[in-house]
């Protein structure tokens, strides 16, 4: 009998890998407090204009659709309310709360995730998370350099993700590592550990600000 369910879910694998992957929509979260930076994150500058819309406009050169996972609050920010948004039903929750919000209001949609404070975060970093997406599995991302665990803000979920989500929100949780490390998900490496570092506090800024003024001009150069 093990043998046969073995060989049964093997066969169902391989039928999930076969079938068309569900359309891939994009958010990228910009409505997080930014306590500790005292200034909204999604809006610094690090090439000339707010991090969060650029991440925006190249989440959408992925994407079918992209979409702002904002606070409520925040639907009086014209610079935010034009352009397409998904604003934040489970309040309290943290990134996980923007991400439910998405995939609860697109449950058929699989969502490409990523953080407006990751100054380092390039198109290329998103083009290898796609090319190695497994849509058979619960989630794609890469693993944390800073940690080996899964990186839950630079990641795609698939629909099946969503429930998986609620039960960890019902758990008292209001990150999506907890489910990433606790479900079935492909897990990816980092060519460049910066990629995913994230910026949190002004000397951080200041710091991924120098960092890529003096990487342009030695290119410039």
């Amino acid at each position: 009998m093990t043998s046969v369910r073995n060989d049964s879910a093997r066969f169902d694998k391989a039928e999930r890998l076969e079938a068309d992957p569900a359309p891939l929509h994009g958010l990228v979260l910009v409505g997080g407090q930014s306590s500790r930076m005292g200034r909204p994150k999604w809006a610094l500058r690090y090439r000339g204009e707010p991090h969060g819309l650029a991440l925006y406009r190249t989440v959408s050169h992925f994407c079918d659709q992209t979409f702002l996972s904002i606070r409520p609050e925040q639907e009086s920010d014209p610079e935010l309310s034009d352009y397409p948004h998904i604003s934040d039903r489970f309040p309290g929750m943290g990134s996980l709360g923007g991400i439910l919000s998405a995939m609860t209001k697109y449950p058929q949609a699989a969502w490409l995730v990523v953080a407006c404070d990751l100054p380092f975060l390039e198109a290329g970093t998103m083009e290898r998370l796609l090319a190695d997406r497994d849509p058979s599995k619960c989630a794609t991302s890469y693993r944390s350099p800073f940690d080996g665990m899964p990186e839950p803000l630079c990641a795609v979920y698939e629909p099946e993700a969503c429930l998986r989500l609620l039960q960890t929100a019902e758990l008292g949780h209001n990150c999506a590592r907890k489910m990433l490390m606790n479900s079935e998900v492909e897990v990816i490496e980092s060519r460049d550990p910066r990629e995913l570092t994230n910026v949190n506090q002004p000397h951080e800024y200041e710091e991924a600000v120098a960092r890529l003024r003096a990487e342009g001009q030695a290119q410039r150069e």
